[in-house]
């Protein structure tokens, strides 16, 4: 039975991703720790109402070590010592200007989430990844972004 961290979960591809591992069998996927910087998604909710407890919704906002550090400690709290079997590391975004690169303004942000947010997430011993030898890290980019 399987345990999973996702990041990115209130849309987009996340979204799915949760949504179908929530409809596998419990002795396939345990626990489904689905993470976002707000925790109304009506999806997510309604996905997490529907899962006999198994997906646990996570605030976390992957810039912000503080609430790296915080989601961290809920993660452990609910695994305890079994450890984190997949990490999935898709929260992103992305923005597109008609004038390309030099009418962008936000490309630190962009760059700040999507590469500086996943390792601030991926770094943590914490997360529980690197304690299972057959555990997964995964990260994963879409062209238009989360």
């Amino acid at each position: 039975m399987a345990s999973y961290l996702a990041t990115g979960c209130s849309r987009g591809l996340e979204l799915a991703l949760v949504a179908r591992l929530a409809t596998l069998p419990k002795t396939e996927v345990g626990t489904i720790l689905a993470t976002a910087r707000q925790d109304h998604s009506p999806q997510l909710t309604e996905i997490a109402s529907t899962s006999s407890g198994r997906l646990q919704i996570v605030k976390l906002h992957v810039t912000d070590e503080s609430s790296v550090k915080e989601a961290v400690a809920v993660v452990e709290r609910q695994l305890q010592v079994k450890g984190l079997d997949y990490l999935v590391n898709n929260a992103g975004v992305s923005d597109w200007s008609p004038t390309g690169l030099e009418g962008m303004d936000n490309l630190n942000e962009m760059f700040n989430i999507n590469a500086t947010g996943t390792h601030l997430v991926s770094r943590l011993p914490a997360t529980s990844v690197q304690r299972r030898q057959e555990s997964n890290n995964q990260h994963v980019r879409t062209a238009g972004g989360n």
